[in-house]
């Protein structure tokens, strides 16, 4: 107590030179980067940045200092993990290193998504160096809510959440344009139900795509709703609802946030998510890769929650997250993994009991039955929904698994006109399955092991590596003529939020670097040991990218398949740095006892 009031007065004493000194940065970063090389929001952030660094540089050292000592005398402990979950947690942390050293290197570069790598590497270094500044205030806000009513806490969520949702609308609004792709094809045909029309080429499509069905019919229900009062702009009202879908996906992490590691995790998980959320690229683009993030987030609060309650409530939890994963598998099939990767970690952490061991078995089994059950009743529901006449049980229309996996064995695994006539341009079933598999195999014996490697590699270093999740690189928004709102507010946003923006850069830099600072506190396993790290929850959350990560490496991959998982990606960074303060913080403790132990001697 007598070294922390002492370190205390110390910080009071030098209050003025820090004000002095940050001020006087504040000011010299903020000339340097005035305009013309900023506009005035970024270069005033820069000002900030480095008032930032100079005034808190002695903390930023100390803690760094105090975690480094205490995470080197931790290396020697074990994760305390059952082999097979410590081997999936050290091949994802390897997976991840390995994709962030070539985008250190080489930034992804397209040619609508490009990054200056200099302004990059700098920031990210920037935002590292400022982490234990930025985790303080953070636990200074989270320190208000403990030992007062759980009420308080649900507030300030709600207001995060409407702050959220408000930035969300705005952005989208601003940048929308008329869809195409396959994002266009649900909302017209939506749209197109909810007035009463026929949409001819909806049939076809559902026929090759009846993944998309959920997502039609989930859209054709809401724009019938909102009809129903007078709105006019389906696009509008779906971007209303995928921002409220997002913005509830940050709540509920941010709620196992703080069940994990406490407030100021939680707090601090919620300022990246409104970097890559609510300033996300894809705000504009409501379809599966934005309405999908809520099923992991779902999963992962449920069963985080199941935790510590008696088995017939575990049992309910766990069955409503069986019921969740089987709606989400209709809009995205990757949300399996979530719910996969929860079974393995139950059934494999480890038990001592004999009795909770076959608890757990019990409670796997059931979520599985429940999940098959609900997976049947929603097969049912949409064919009985008459989306369009399409009969689930007897298409033969469908395009194959094996297409996927035939894309994924070409340059970046995204889409290839080629490929889909030739899929499509096969009307036996079995055959059309047949051929993915043989073209994989044709292209993959052509490359070669090694070649197949670097393919790999160079594909998911694209998607993995690039913190705006390929924003702007599809479709129609690579063009900038053809935006539905024309206020002044939405014009200037613009400059900001699409391809050809005067300042897009900026936001793409602050993409990237939040992005390669993230995956860095991904791996942090490799090197930490922090029960926070291994728990249950956390290790379950490796098992599904880790799931994730592997099936983009082998079939179709894009960098915006990632995106209903960066809640994930999020809250295991924010474990990270929550585990590193708290090294830092025992390790004071322990300077603190030796030295006041000496001075008792």
């Amino acid at each position: 107590m007598l070294r922390r009031a002492e370190a205390r007065a110390v910080n009071v004493r030098f209050l003025p030179l820090r004000l002095l000194f940050g001020g006087v940065a504040a000011v010299l970063c903020f000339a340097a980067f005035a305009p013309p090389v900023l506009p005035v929001p970024a270069a005033t952030l820069a000002g900030a940045a480095g008032g930032l660094l100079v005034g808190g540089l002695d903390v930023i050292v100390r803690d760094y200092a105090a975690f480094g000592r205490r995470a080197f005398q931790a290396l020697e402990q074990r994760s305390g993990l059952a082999w097979p979950l410590g081997i999936a947690t050290w091949l994802f942390c390897s997976i991840i290193l390995l994709l962030l050293v070539p985008a250190l290197i080489q930034p992804v570069n397209d040619e609508f998504v490009k990054y200056d790598q200099g302004p990059v590497l700098i920031l990210a270094a920037a935002i590292l160096a400022l982490l234990p500044l930025l985790f303080r205030g953070c636990a200074r806000v989270g320190s208000f809510f403990p030992g007062r009513h759980r009420a308080l806490w649900a507030a300030f969520l709600v207001l995060v959440g409407a702050v959220l949702v408000t930035v969300q609308i705005a952005l989208g609004a601003a940048v929308r344009i008329p869809l195409d792709w396959d994002a266009g094809m649900v909302l017209d045909t939506a749209t197109a139900l909810s007035r009463g029309e026929p949409f001819a080429p909806a049939e076809r499509y559902y026929q090759w795509y009846p993944n998309n069905l959920m997502l039609t019919w989930v859209l054709w229900v809401y724009f019938s709703a909102i009809r129903s009062f007078g709105g006019t702009d389906p696009l509008l009202a779906a971007i209303v609802l995928h921002s409220i879908i997002m913005s509830a996906s940050v709540l509920l992490v941010a709620s196992v946030a703080r069940r994990l590691a406490g407030y100021a995790a939680a707090v601090f998980f919620l300022v990246p998510s409104f970097l890559f959320v609510a300033l996300g690229g894809w705000n504009s683009v409501p379809y599966s890769d934005t309405f999908g993030m809520f099923f992991p987030a779902a999963i992962l609060w449920l069963v985080v929650a199941g935790r510590g309650h008696s088995l017939p409530a575990r049992l309910g939890l766990w069955g409503v997250a069986a019921m969740v994963a089987a709606v989400g598998v209709q809009i995205k099939p990757t949300v399996l993994f979530s719910l996969m990767a929860a079974w393995a970690v139950t059934l494999l952490w480890k038990v001592e009991i004999r009795r909770r061991l076959i608890a757990e078995v019990v409670t796997v089994a059931i979520s599985a039955a429940v999940l098959l059950g609900s997976a049947v009743a929603v097969q049912g529901a949409l064919q009985d929904a008459g989306v369009v006449k399409v009969d689930l049980r007897s298409n033969t229309s469908q395009v194959p698994l094996t297409h996927f996996l035939k894309l994924g064995s070409t340059g970046r695994g995204s889409f290839q006109e080629d490929d889909i006539r030739e899929t499509l341009g096969i009307k036996d079933p079995q055959e059309r399955f047949q051929n993915g598999i043989d073209v994989y195999l044709e292209r993959v014996q052509e490359m070669g092991p090694i070649g197949y490697a670097q393919q790999i590699v160079t594909k998911m270093t694209w998607s993995v590596g690039d913190g705006s999740f390929f924003a702007w690189g599809e479709g129609l928004a690579r063009q900038r003529d053809n935006f539905t709102a024309e206020d002044i507010s939405s014009a200037t946003i613009r400059h900001y939020f699409t391809v050809q923006g005067e300042h897009t850069g900026i936001i793409r830099t602050l993409w990237q670097a939040g992005w390669l600072v993230v995956l860095l506190l991904v791996v942090a396993p490799l090197a930490l040991r922090s029960r926070t790290l291994f728990s249950p929850a956390a290790t379950m959350m490796r098992i599904s990218l880790l799931a994730l990560v592997v099936f983009l490496a082998v079939f179709e991959n894009r960098s915006r398949y990632l995106y209903l998982y960066v809640p994930y990606f999020l809250l295991l960074a924010s474990l990270t740095v929550a585990s590193a303060a708290g090294m830092a913080r025992s390790h004071r403790h322990l300077s603190g006892q030796r030295s006041g132990a000496r001075v008792r001697d």
